[in-house]
């Protein structure tokens, strides 16, 4: 298997179950690619060097199968699955009680979201399960899924602009899709945000316990555990971690993907405007991390 990330691990991990033989090649000096956990500003303060949320992984099928909590692997769940800044200090939450969300939304747009998610969540962990497992050509739950592709086949812009009024619930619709990396104008990008927004609903959006790389760790003790062997990297390139290396990661996450979100969201406004989040602060201190949108705290 080349490539010792999440996904490079879970197959591994699968064709070990299955009786064959596995070697893992990675070129980095540490697995996990897209969850790797690191010091970066002090000694024993960790940091997810990419994935830090992970939305879906309680609802996986496949994470479901694995003794994950037996490696090491506990979850977080904060009050609110998450929170989407807005302009003159407000922020727009998610909580997974679908009754909350009027705390955050006006009395219309309250309405259409329950309208929106309700029937959805009635059936959640089944229609979760339906999109995160294997694809079938007869799914268990065809209606449900139809019911889903009714809004899910539209784009987020559209979805949005059409059923909310307001910037906040157009605001959460609308950043949950972006994960998609799609266009907000494409087709099918409102299943992301939906799905997205769905598991927000049904269990919240967890956090990895001492970080994002205690799933690779347990992931790989699986691994070693279902008689399967791991590589160590015959290269590596020191340019990937080292000095300067979340200086790096800061500038490419910064003004250019605000830019790209601007320009994929019609329904904002296009001025160049960006949100400001944080004032200068020592991360280390929890009390010293100044939030301009207390809401979001």
């Amino acid at each position: 298997m080349i490539g010792a990330g999440p996904n490079g691990l879970a197959a591994a991990v699968a064709l070990a179950g299955a009786g064959l033989a596995v070697r893992m090649f990675e070129a980095r000096d540490t697995i996990g690619r897209g969850a790797r956990t690191a010091e970066l500003t002090g000694p024993d303060f960790r940091h997810d060097v990419c994935s830090a949320i992970h939305a879906t992984a309680v609802f996986s099928p496949f994470f479901q199968m694995l003794p994950l909590a037996e490696h090491g692997v506990a979850w977080i769940h904060a009050e609110a699955a998450l929170a989407h800044p807005l302009p003159h200090g407000r922020a727009a939450l998610l909580y997974p009680d679908l009754g909350r969300i009027a705390e955050t939304l006006d009395e219309e747009d309250s309405a259409s979201w329950r309208d929106l998610f309700a029937p959805l969540l009635a059936q959640g962990d089944a229609l979760l399960a339906e999109l995160l497992g294997p694809r079938r050509l007869r799914p268990r739950h065809p209606l449900l899924l139809a019911q889903f592709g009714i809004s899910g086949v539209r784009s987020a812009a559209g979805l949005a602009r059409d059923t909310f009024r307001g910037d906040a619930a157009r605001g959460l619709l609308g950043g949950c899709a972006a994960h998609s990396f799609l266009p907000l104008e494409a087709l099918f990008s409102a299943s992301f945000g939906l799905a997205l927004a769905l598991a927000a609903h049904a269990a919240g959006w967890p956090i990895v316990r001492t970080g994002s790389r205690a799933l690779i760790v347990a992931l790989a003790a699986i691994l070693r555990a279902r008689a399967a062997a791991r590589s160590r990297p015959a290269a590596w390139s020191p340019r990937t971690d080292g000095p300067g290396h979340a200086g790096r990661a800061l500038r490419i996450t910064g003004r250019r993907d605000c830019e790209r979100a601007f320009r994929q969201a019609p329904y904002y406004n296009r001025r160049r405007e960006t949100v400001p989040l944080l004032r200068g602060a020592d991360p280390g201190r929890r009390d010293q991390v100044p939030l301009l949108q207390q809401h979001a705290r």
